[in-house]
């Protein structure tokens, strides 16, 4: 980002800080609740930050210190100071994935914005609340749930984006749709938990983000992107090369070829991000291109090194090629 675009801070605590960057135009104000990943949080915080300043919006950068889901004593003084901020401009949009799309639903009722856009997030991790809810036992254990409740804000539009094959996630969704009556819902088939991360592939979240700051979303027009797009995601290929070796081990497809021409696919793709290295990995392997396959490999861990899936997987690759040799 550039000195000029730097954005200033509004709040900060032990546990959470909010940065504003504001331009001339006062007509709409975007609030961009982060979600947490741990070892490298500040790269997330740097890449959500340069990609608002693309955007081109007026913008509210709120960067938890933990995955905590926001459970943090001082957030009502937090959301204050971004109120503050936000009575300046005609309308506020909230928006966040996961973590951040469950505080985007949740503060609604403290900032009221205009719409909400949350991406694959939870109705509560506390299992109490969520019984089926297993990704995150450790973060729940560790927390003390102290606002906890999903009410609904009368005047937001809320808009809700989910895979429906990822079976906790569509639980949330359940939850969270029989609380806030007026959410629509926007489903993308193989998406996974990382809708997001299907969003960045397709280049359809500058158009999303805008849609909903505009409030002009059109959701048919959407999931027609969704359809003409979703070739060029890794993350989409990846979950129906799973999806359809299931079915053949089950005995309910014959093997067409199908599955080896998506992993073709898969290898001529840019991979974006540790994760869709991680997968595009797994596909080379699939293909027999086991030298491609573990530089992949090697590139998510790079990307990602505190991550043990990553680091267990590339242990895998280099243990099969040289029980091969």
């Amino acid at each position: 980002m550039t000195e000029a675009s730097t954005p200033r801070e509004i709040f900060r605590s032990a546990n959470v800080r909010a940065l504003y960057h504001g331009t001339n135009n006062r007509d709409r104000l975007l609030v961009f609740f982060l979600a947490f990943e741990p070892g490298s949080n500040e790269s997330l915080v740097l890449s959500s930050l340069a990609f608002l300043d693309r955007l081109g919006a007026d913008f509210v950068v709120v960067i938890p210190s933990s995955n905590a889901w926001y459970q943090y004593p001082e957030m009502p003084e937090c959301l204050d100071a971004i109120l503050g901020t936000a009575g300046a401009y005609r309308e506020t949009v909230s928006y966040g994935t996961s973590m951040g799309g469950y505080e985007a639903i949740k503060s609604a009722t403290h900032l009221k914005p205009d719409r909400v856009l949350a991406v694959t997030p939870q109705y509560s991790i506390d299992r109490s609340k969520a019984d089926f809810e297993t990704r995150w036992e450790s973060e729940a254990r560790a927390t003390n749930f102290i606002d906890d409740e999903m009410n609904i804000n009368a005047g937001t539009e809320y808009w809700l984006i989910y895979d429906p094959f990822e079976l906790q996630d569509k639980l949330h969704v359940q939850l969270i749709a029989s609380t806030v009556r007026n959410m629509r819902l926007i489903p993308i088939p193989f998406a996974t938990h990382f809708c997001a991360h299907f969003l960045s592939e397709t280049k359809l979240a500058p158009y999303c983000l805008d849609a909903i700051l505009l409030g002009d979303f059109d959701h048919l027009e959407f999931r027609k992107l969704v359809r003409d797009r979703r070739q060029s995601s890794i993350t989409y290929l990846s979950q129906v090369v799973q999806r359809l070796d299931r079915l053949q081990k089950c005995g309910q497809l014959r093997n067409s070829g199908l599955q080896r021409r998506l992993l073709e696919e898969i290898a001529q793709i840019p991979a974006i991000n540790p994760r869709t290295w991680y997968q595009k990995s797994l596909g080379l392997w699939q293909l027999g291109r086991f030298t491609e396959a573990i530089e992949a490999a090697r590139t998510a861990v790079a990307k990602k090194t505190d991550h043990p899936g990553f680091r267990k997987h590339l242990e895998r690759l280099q243990a099969k090629v040289s029980e091969k040799e």
